[in-house]
Parts: structure tokens; C-alpha cells; sequence
């Protein structure tokens, strides 16, 4: 499940952090990859299952890993 609330997004589930700067996260998830751009992102939070980032949030895409 993935929250958003502001300048915060949630996401729950997510399998790996594959990327982390301040303006790009991207998260391996089951069966795609969740990109996250913005602006001074930062991990706020993090368990084995949710990830918690704030920041400036610009889009959030799901895409395919290659």
C-alpha cells in the first residue's frame, strides 16, 4: 500500500531500496519498481516493511526493472 499525505509518502511492502538522493528513490517492489522524484527527499523512516520519505514530491511512476 502506498500513502500519501503532503509532503510525506508511505509505502508499505516494498521488497529493497535500490536508490537513494535527494531528488530520486527508487524502491524494488514484488513485481516493478516504484520511482519517487522531487525535491530534498529524504528517508524519514524505515523497517523491514515500510519506508517513510519526506520531502518536495514531484511524481511518483511505477516502471519495469531492465
Amino acid at each position: 500500500m502506498i500513502t500519501i499525505d503532503n509532503q510525506q509518502i508511505m509505502v508499505e511492502h516494498y521488497k529493497d531500496v535500490i536508490h537513494v538522493a535527494s531528488d530520486e528513490i527508487h524502491l524494488r517492489m514484488k513485481d516493478r519498481i516504484l520511482m519517487i522524484r522531487g525535491k530534498k527527499l529524504q528517508v524519514c523512516a524505515l523497517s523491514r516493511y515500510e519506508i517513510l520519505i519526506e520531502g518536495k514530491l514531484e511524481s511518483v511512476m511505477f516502471g519495469y526493472e531492465t
